[in-house]
């Protein structure tokens, strides 16, 4: 019969339990919960708007020709609720012609004035951009001293 000895209890039980619990990271910590926190902060912009989501209704508007501050020609898109109508100010680039049937625009029905219109150049423009730029360096410096601490 072998003699058991305090080292290798140590190392038959104990060492393999250290390594273990040495390298579990919480979640927190983690590659998933770091790109999941990252996509879910891109999608603010989007989300931000919600209660159109849920409470909108959909209009069309059609793009209308105007003479602009320099004296050329400009479109804009016009759509139309209860006999007013709001202007929808997409930026079309110099010498693009706007699609004739119009861009479809989700509106309050309390509030016409407030739309959403589907031009992604409009959700992430200035300061739609300031919580998802600002919480991926914040995080990105998080995450990385949380999972790089011992280097």
């Amino acid at each position: 019969m072998q003699a058991i000895t305090l080292s290798k209890i140590k190392n038959r039980y104990i060492y393999p339990l250290m390594k273990v619990v040495k390298n579990k990271r919480p979640y927190y910590a983690q590659w998933w919960y770091f790109i999941s926190l990252l996509i879910l902060g891109w999608l603010t912009p989007i989300t931000k708007h919600w209660d159109l989501f849920v409470f909108g209704e959909t209009a069309t508007a059609y793009p209308i020709k105007y003479v602009n501050n320099f004296h050329g020609f400009s479109y804009t898109y016009i759509y139309s609720v209860d006999g007013r109508q709001y202007n929808v100010p997409i930026e079309l680039e110099p010498y693009e012609i706007p699609d004739p049937e119009g861009v479809s625009v989700i509106y309050n029905p309390n509030n016409p004035s407030d739309y959403l219109s589907w031009q992604f150049e409009e959700l992430y423009s200035d300061e739609n951009l300031f919580f998802p730029v600002g919480f991926q360096i914040a995080f990105g410096v998080f995450f990385l001293m949380i999972r790089f601490k011992d280097l």
